[in-house]
């Protein structure tokens, strides 16, 4: 599966919230239901298709997708970046690894209205050689825009080393040609990161 047809920003696995672990355990241990007549029904044990969980000021989606027993779960863990005091959403950063894939993916959803000759750049933090990528831009549709790049291990090691009260940086270009810098919060990337890797 190419990773532009992941557009969800990925599709999304485990590092699950304990909540959801505990709501499918407790559904499993009832797995019969009664009639009116007190006559026992089976009922067929499922786990989600979906779940969520918080981690500081990230994330992380997972969802079952496939069927049968093509059936994998993927993770994304995301942040939504909004402006105040409207708290209009104006860019969102999933990073996750696709089915089969060995590599850690980063996607940037941006609003249209972009230079889309030039990439999306995403350092580990603002100061000066902090290790970074620069993310291409794949697609636009629905008023957003969305840029791509494989996260390299250096670029993981810093942010997840970063504090929690520590931000990562990311600069576009506008239609204007004008530069836009957006600082990205890292409380609870590294948890995030770690639950999404886990599937």
């Amino acid at each position: 599966m190419p990773v532009s047809k992941s557009i969800r920003i990925f599709a999304l696995a485990t590092g699950l919230l304990v909540s959801v672990s505990a709501a499918a355990s407790l559904f499993e241990t009832s797995a019969t239901a009664q009639t009116q007549d007190g006559d026992s029904l089976p009922i067929e044990r499922t786990d989600p298709s979906a779940t969520t969980a918080i981690y500081g000021d990230w994330t992380v989606n997972c969802s079952t997708v496939g069927e049968s027993d093509a059936k994998r779960k993927i993770c994304e863990s995301v942040q939504i970046i909004r402006v105040r005091p409207s708290n209009q959403a104006i860019a969102k950063i999933a990073i996750g690894k696709l089915p089969e894939a060995d590599e850690v993916t980063i996607v940037i959803q941006t609003l249209a209205g972009v230079w889309l000759r030039d990439p999306v750049v995403f350092a580990a933090s603002a100061q000066e050689g902090a290790p970074s990528v620069e993310a291409s831009y794949t697609r636009c549709l629905n008023g957003a825009c969305f840029a791509e790049a494989v996260l390299p291990t250096s670029m993981i090691s810093a942010l997840i080393g970063a504090p929690d009260a520590a931000s990562a940086l990311m600069t576009y270009t506008g239609r204007q040609r004008t530069n836009l810098r957006i600082d990205v919060s890292l409380d609870g990337f590294a948890a995030a990161l770690a639950a999404a890797l886990e599937n």
